[in-house]
């Protein structure tokens, strides 16, 4: 395996053994997150994890796969195909393998996993030498499943090899058919490295049917060496595989026979910004966001396009939205990225100054940070015990806690597991009366207005507004996540029910509404904490 996993830039913070490469000295103190805070807030460590918001072990690998059970486990995955599962108390959960982890298989390296709906758990990656793509299906204790390829494992491999980067599996998802598609390089026939994506059946042998006996390739020109890292399927079926070529970020969408889909990007190529992309997701509209570093290597880098491929406007600048944690941490990169459910985009990664950090970044859906989120929308970590750390993977339990996995270096030495629960949105918002534009209907936005929009969080006989809103904390918008809160009037008997009611007036310009929406969203919280909603109708206009 190549051994800058992450960059090949003459930068790069970490080798594969996670031992500290390059830094800066950096004069500012380092923010941490404490654990145990007065008031909990999203980014803040989860105290009921462990006791202490982080599990570290097992050891001699880095987690580089996470994800969650229905059941709230977490199982992470890494090393040579080692896989962890944690209770949802962060114990080590003693059902799977040996007191909660696997033996390693003894080759190559396991790059990521997902779980099956039956429980069953595949990690993928490589295997050398000969290399190839690896696969490695486990049952719900951890032992392989007789049932999947060779004894539980599956390998791909086609020639030439890859050239310059690793031979092997980078990401693995899988289709609703029970197909498993896993992504990485491989070589075209002129010896440059093309993004591969490899196709298997439910039992482990490739599918024949896709691409060039289970094979599917997108090649670019000599010159441009192809670092392939993730990959997503669409509802649709459709493939979409992120990496970078060329000190670009790069998407590739395959149909579900393996050809590249000519009705997105360029000939079934994106391109959305310059920068190297290490992982992609997909939102519910079909837009496709993907995540690495910024060309310096000094910041991290989120990009969006639509479903075309072509950059979506309405995020960040003309698509891409960046951030930075300087002074405390200089190189930063984003390893994982995932949508939550209220559209804010989560990414994670590692970043490195003085100390090496878990590094979380969280972005409303227009690409601004979330300042509510961490320090202005950003956290960085460090483990007590320990004198590095980094997070690899992501994922996010359905009650909004946000789960964050790599390595970490002990202070005694070494490499090992390292799993990271944080606070996020609570799910299940109470809902609100609210009136937008009180006194008209319909409620008309206009696109062209510098003004201010009206909102009303209205009382009723079981909710006093005035009593119980953070009016500081109000949201308002397309989604409900735009902060555009401009100021509050006096409590108000708005409607004339007797009633006192909360009137706040919104930035029209931040709302974020387009053409065609329907309804604006209201968010925010009571004075306890509770997550609280609103929608109400509108007619979204040009300017006039």
């Amino acid at each position: 395996m190549d051994p800058m996993r992450h960059t090949r830039m003459i930068f790069a913070v970490f080798d594969r053994s996670r031992r500290f490469v390059v830094g800066a000295a950096v004069a500012a103190a380092i923010v941490l997150i404490a654990v145990g805070s007065a008031y909990a807030a999203p980014g803040d460590l989860d105290s009921a994890f462990s006791g202490s918001g982080f599990a570290l072990g097992p050891a001699g690998a880095t987690a580089t796969g996470v994800a969650v059970q229905s059941d709230g486990k977490i199982v992470a995955g890494g090393g040579q195909f080692v896989l962890a599962r944690y209770n949802p108390d962060g114990s080590l959960d003693t059902s799977l393998g040996s007191g909660g982890t696997t033996q390693p298989l003894g080759f190559g390296d396991a790059n990521a996993l997902v779980l099956q709906p039956d429980g069953k758990i595949v990690a993928a990656g490589s295997r050398c030498y000969p290399c190839a793509f690896a696969l490695a299906r486990y049952n719900a204790d951890g032992s392989l499943d007789s049932g999947f390829g060779s004894g539980g494992l599956a390998f791909a491999s086609f020639s030439p090899s890859a050239s310059y980067n690793d031979f092997g599996a980078m990401a693995v998802a899988l289709q609703s058919d029970g197909k498993l598609v896993a992504v990485g390089n491989v070589g075209d026939p002129f010896g440059n490295n093309a993004f591969g994506a490899v196709r298997f059946n439910p039992d482990g042998s490739l599918d024949s049917s896709f691409g060039s006996g289970g094979l599917a390739m997108a090649t670019f020109y000599y010159w441009e060496q192809a670092d392939a890292r993730a990959v997503a399927i669409q509802p649709d079926g459709k493939i979409v595989v992120g990496g970078s070529a060329a000190g670009q970020f790069v998407l590739a969408r395959f149909n579900p026979d393996g050809t590249l889909d000519g009705t997105f990007g360029s000939g079934g190529i994106a391109r959305p910004a310059f920068g190297h992309a290490y992982t992609v997701t997909l939102q519910g509209d079909g837009k496709i966001v993907e995540a690495g570093q910024d060309l310096s290597g000094f910041e991290l880098e989120v990009a969006r396009v639509n479903a075309d491929g072509s950059p979506d406007g309405s995020f960040g600048s003309a698509g891409t939205a960046t951030m930075n944690f300087l002074p405390t941490a200089v190189y930063v990169a984003a390893l994982a990225v995932q949508v939550q459910t209220n559209g804010k985009l989560l990414a994670a990664g590692t970043a490195s100054g003085n100390n090496t950090f878990f590094a979380l970044a969280r972005f409303n859906p227009d690409g601004n940070l979330d300042t509510g989120f961490g320090n202005n929308g950003s956290v960085l970590t460090t483990f007590q015990g320990t004198i590095g750390q980094g997070a690899d993977a992501l994922a996010l339990q359905t009650d909004g806690r946000i789960v964050a996995a790599g390595f970490a270096n002990p202070s005694s030495g070494g490499t090992e597991f390292a799993v990271a629960r944080y606070l996020g949105d609570p799910i299940g918002a109470t809902p609100l009366r609210i009136d937008i534009k009180p006194g008209e209907f319909p409620n008309i936005i206009d696109l062209g207005s510098r003004g201010t929009i009206p909102v009303a969080v209205l009382s009723t006989p079981d909710f006093n507004a005035p009593g119980q809103v953070v009016t500081s904390s109000l949201s308002f918008g397309r989604t409900g996540n735009e902060s555009s809160l401009a100021s509050c009037s006096p409590a108000q008997d708005v409607n004339r029910d007797g009633r006192l009611d909360v009137l706040c007036h919104f930035s029209a310009r931040r709302t974020g509404f387009q053409l065609g929406d329907t309804q604006g969203v209201l968010t925010g919280t009571t004075v306890d904490g509770t997550p609280i909603r609103g929608t109400d109708s509108v007619v979204v206009v040009r300017p006039s």
